[in-house]
Order: C-alpha cells, then structure tokens, then sequence
C-alpha cells in the first residue's frame, strides 16, 4: 500500500510540473489569478512623466487694436445719425405746418382782401413761380423787398429779381425766414381793442406769448406796442411756427401791412409780416 502512495504522489508531481511547463495560448498573456505586469497595465501611474506636449506656434505679428480709433468712428456714426434723425424729424414737422396752412388759408375769405384793393389775385407771381422768388441771391440775402403801394395803401414783398408782388398768403414764404399771418378774431372776440388799433401799414405790433390759452397752447397775441391787451391773434395754422421761435428766444420784428388808423372802422382781417431784425434791414433797405 505504502508504494502504490508513493506512485501517486509521484504522478501527481510531475502533472503538475508538465502544467507548469505548457505555453499559454496567445491573446491572453496575463495567467490567471495573476495581476498584468506594470508595463502590461493601461493606466499610467501619478509619477510617471507626463507626455510632451506641443508647443503653440507663434501668431503672426498684428497691430495692437486701437481703442481710440474705434471709439471716435462710433462717435462718429452716432452723430451722423443724430443728424439724419432731426433732419427727418423737421421736415416732418415742415410738412406738417405746412398743411395746417393750407387747410386754414382755404378758410379765408374774399372779405380778408382790403377794401377798394387795386390788386388782386392776378396781379400776385404764380404760385408754381415762388420757389425760384425765394430762393437767396449770390450773397446770401433775401432776394424780396418790402414796398409801399400807395393807391392801395398797404405793404407788400415784391421779388428783387422780376417785380412780381407775392401773395401773403404764400405758404412756403416762411422757409426765408419772413412770415406772413392773418390777424383772427379781433372783430368777433376784440372789437374794443380792434376798433382803436392803428393798424395803418408799417406801424409796429408786439407779439405776446399766450400759452395758458385754453383754445391753443401755442397762442399770440397781437398788440399795440407796450400793451399785452390783443386786438387780434395770430392765426392758429401759423402760430406754431412762431411760438417755437418766440419761446426759443429768437427776437423778432413785426409790422402791419394795411389796415384803417385808430377810430376807422374797419371790415377786414389785416395781415401782419414778422421777421428778424436781420431780415427785417434786408428787406427794408433801398434796392
């Protein structure tokens, strides 16, 4: 018995060394039970040296970017378009004015022409003709003068360049800068003030700012010099304009362009011209 033992114990031995000596089939180096070898492993440990890394190729060399330049062509556009805006803005406004103009002057009557004229509408530059009338002379200037046409005993503009007299109620006179209104309301809400008024051509008138007026914030008042009792106003269709340019603080001139002395009576609305001083020895002055 004690032989049989030895022989398998003997067997037994050398199985296991023929094991141990058998070469592993290939797509599985690592025995199992066994870890893989440091260099077998797919991680790298903390301490091991880090991969190079490329270097970043230089940039091409380029001009530092100039804040200042930047900032003054903003500047720049912001401006322009500022300047477009308000551009747009005014002649909107113009325009605007414009048609207020037109739709009161269509509510003129023939009773607003004075009495015993010896002028009439044919006798007035074509309306089609006027912007060419209004248009500066060389210098500058105004190309109008302010006459006296003593059989009709009034005032009016006549062109320096061909004679012709302009309608005052023109409604494009006002882009010279002079302005012609008809004064309203002095015979139905004024007559005391309207009936004692010398409203002979030339004579002065102040304009006084009415703007609590419950009918129009942009009210004028037309007065005798030194008074603020009116004996008329200026008509709502052209008291926009001008109220923009009294509350402005622009100074300016006005004077009647026919009309009765003071006690006369009177059945007509009479126009007023207003202007600045500037304009005002323009158009007065001897051709």
């Amino acid at each position: 018995m004690a032989v049989v033992l030895v022989v398998v114990a003997v067997l037994g031995f050398v199985v296991v060394q023929v094991l141990r000596s058998e070469p592993i089939p290939s797509g599985d180096t690592t025995p199992q039970g066994e870890d893989p070898a440091p260099e077998q492993q797919q991680t790298s440990s903390l301490f091991d040296d880090p991969a190079p890394v490329a270097e970043p190729k230089p940039a091409p060399d380029a001009e530092p970017f100039d804040y200042e330049a930047e900032l003054a062509r903003l500047n720049a556009q912001i401006d322009a378009e500022a300047e477009a805006l308000v551009e747009k803005l005014d002649r909107e406004a113009a325009a605007e004015l414009e048609r207020e103009e037109l739709a009161w002057a269509a509510e003129l009557d023939e009773d607003d022409e004075p009495a015993g004229l010896q002028i009439g509408r044919r006798d007035y530059a074509p309306k089609a003709e006027e912007p060419a009338l209004f248009e500066p002379d060389a210098d500058g200037s105004v190309a109008l003068r302010l006459i006296e046409l003593p059989d009709a005993d009034r005032l009016v503009l006549v062109s320096t360049r061909t004679g012709q007299i302009i309608n005052p109620r023109s409604t494009g006179i006002w882009r010279t800068g002079i302005h012609i209104v008809t004064a309203r309301g002095g015979q139905e809400h004024h007559q005391p003030a309207f009936a004692a008024a010398d409203l002979r051509p030339g004579n002065a008138v102040d304009l006084v700012r009415e703007p609590t007026n419950p009918h129009d914030p942009n009210a004028i008042k037309l007065c005798e010099p030194s008074s603020t009792t009116p004996w008329a106003y200026v008509m709502r269709g052209k008291a926009k304009r001008l109220a923009k340019l009294l509350d402005g603080g622009t100074e300016l001139v006005a004077v009647t362009m026919h009309g009765p002395g003071p006690g006369i009576g009177r059945s007509t609305n009479p126009h007023v011209l207003v202007t600045t001083p500037d304009l005002w020895e323009q158009i007065t002055r001897p051709s």
